[in-house]
């Protein structure tokens, strides 16, 4: 598979930005005078690509709306904003916002052209470099083939992002400060510089333009930008959750960006000083798990800061979306791109399981999160809220009923309780069945709709581990053996991918495989070689 930088090249057919030539004010004027409709013969037909899906709210999920700047602008570069905003509305007129638009990053050459790219949802990226089929070429020495690239997606609260994604070897400039081979989240009035070339960005709001989720917070939609430590937090929100809302941070020492997962104390809820206390102490268990943990294919908690009101922990900026709107978005995966994924999941859990004694508890595809935006993403493990030491057996039900494991769903009728590394086995291959095929193993429907059927925890299920038979209810979810599940993959074939599965779904925990023993299995051994170098490259060099 291609390197997203790569995968550029194969772009049949140059897009170009909307040109608009950049005169002096003396000519704009004789211009608007001579003629109330201006020439268009430098706009081009075509504005853009890009590629967009929906955010999960794993560690509280990603993604965001606009107002806050982090960085103002100096009053040099507003000003050349405001004359090159100037100069559209008099020479041209400027294309309005479209319901699909994202956001709008302008630049003006040294010959006088102002360039617009305009970043949609669902398009595939814009591409900037040297290379003559780039989007945007900028001919300079110092710039490489494919520099970077800019691609939007929407989150779960509706609000749009868009990524500035460095490929470069010189590396970007992004608000004066140095940019490598990472991705930033852009916001109104950001100012990027590739070799010398200044680029403003204006962010487009959706309709209606709703700063959070209501439905799924209990955390106010007002947000006014907060200092916690060294760290900035801004009102732009990338996420939300029951009892917690993600909003984009700053820190104010190194420039970097990062999440920050905000939980209110009381989350909603009129409880006892003793609850409040066992809250706390169930949250600070999370970060102590999570910091014990350092791995490539797990997202990290940096810091956690608590105040009278508020739990404030800082995490991982990760811009490429969840797994669950990867496939969504896809419909499905290939197998091998699919296997991949598995594998850097499948090295996390080991190194969880084996050498931390660490059980996650709640695996699932909102849960596992996409460093970058393309094929073959580099993915993290979030989301460590019902993670706890696997030491001895659990006996509390735990994590998302439809990618909970029978043992799970049973543990109240089972006194001596559940290995929870085991458990998380099982939802992992729930999870790659549904990268290979588009749907949940025990499902009728689509992902959408099995999702939707796992909310109502009533309407889940019913275990006979006499019969090995996993019984789900009603029309979305329904009675399957492992067998007939797996059976019902795509195509007839996925003859390795099966096997796994089969050993997977175990219906009996002590029978079922374990994580370092998925590594051994043939679908994974034969490709190991593959497998290992694509790992050295798209996870261990871009981390």
């Amino acid at each position: 598979m291609q390197r997203p930088g790569e995968l550029l090249q194969s772009v049949p057919k140059r897009r170009k930005p909307l040109l608009i030539n950049r005169q002096s004010k003396d000519q704009l004027d004789t211009s608007a005078a001579q003629s109330q409709r201006p020439s268009q013969k430098h706009l081009s037909s075509r504005l853009i690509s890009q590629a967009s899906f929906r955010l999960g709210n794993a560690p509280g999920p990603l993604c965001s709306s606009p107002s806050f700047s982090p960085h103002q602008l100096s009053g040099s570069v507003t000003a050349i904003r405001e004359l090159t905003l100037s100069c559209i509305s008099k020479f041209s007129p400027t294309p309005p916002a479209q319901p699909d638009e994202a956001g709008r990053l302008l630049t003006t050459d040294s010959s006088g052209v102002t360039q617009i790219l305009i970043i949609k949802l669902n398009e595939k990226p814009w591409s900037l470099g040297r290379n003559q089929q780039a989007d945007l070429t900028i001919d300079k020495p110092t710039v490489s083939n494919w520099h970077c690239k800019l691609y939007a997606i929407e989150c779960d609260t509706g609000e749009r992002i868009v990524c500035l994604e460095d490929l470069s070897t010189n590396g970007i400039r992004y608000n004066d400060r140095p940019v490598r081979k990472k991705a930033v989240i852009l916001s109104d009035g950001d100012r990027v510089e590739i070799a010398g070339q200044v680029f403003s960005y204006t962010h487009s709001s959706p309709p209606g333009n709703c700063q959070g989720s209501p439905s799924t917070s209990d955390i106010p939609v007002e947000f006014k930008p907060t200092i916690v430590g060294k760290y900035q937090i801004t009102e732009r929100v990338l996420g939300s959750g029951f009892f917690s809302v993600v909003h984009l941070a700053i820190n104010q020492e190194t420039g970097a960006q990062l999440a920050c997962k905000i939980i209110k104390r009381q989350a909603g809820l009129r409880q006892s000083v003793r609850e409040l206390k066992k809250f706390q102490q169930v949250v600070q268990q999370e970060v102590k798990l999570n910091a014990s943990l350092d791995h490539p294919n797990i997202n990290k908690i940096i810091a956690l800061k608590q105040a009278k009101e508020k739990i404030y922990i800082f995490l991982e900026l990760v811009t490429g979306g969840d797994l669950f709107g990867y496939v969504n978005r896809n419909k499905r995966l290939e197998e091998n791109e699919a296997k991949f994924i598995s594998y850097q999941l499948i090295l996390a859990l080991q190194y969880m399981h084996d050498q931390k004694q660490i059980s996650h508890r709640d695996i699932k595809p909102e849960n596992i999160l996409l460093a970058h935006h393309g094929p073959d993403p580099r993915v993290l493990l979030a989301d460590f809220g019902a993670a706890r030491l696997a030491d001895k057996a659990f006996c509390s039900m735990q994590g998302t009923m439809s990618y909970a494991a029978p043992e799970v769903l049973t543990v109240y009728t089972r006194p001596q309780g559940y290995d929870g590394k085991k458990a998380d086995v099982w939802s992992l291959g729930v999870c790659i069945y549904t990268m290979i095929c588009g749907f949940h193993p025990f499902d009728n429907g689509t992902l959408e709709s099995a999702e939707a059927e796992r909310r109502d925890i009533c309407k889940i299920l019913k275990y006979n581990i006499e019969s090995t038979e996993v019984q789900f209810v009603k029309s979305v979810l329904k009675p399957t053996t492992k067998d007939e599940a797996v059976n019902c993959m795509i195509g007839g074939g996925y003859k390795e991918a099966r096997s796994v599965l089969r050993k997977m779904f175990e219906s009996d925990p002590r029978a079922r495989i374990s994580a370092s023993e998925i590594l051994e299995h043939h679908w994974i051994a034969n490709s190991r070689d593959e497998l290992e170098k694509k790992y050295h490259k798209r996870v261990v060099c871009q981390k």
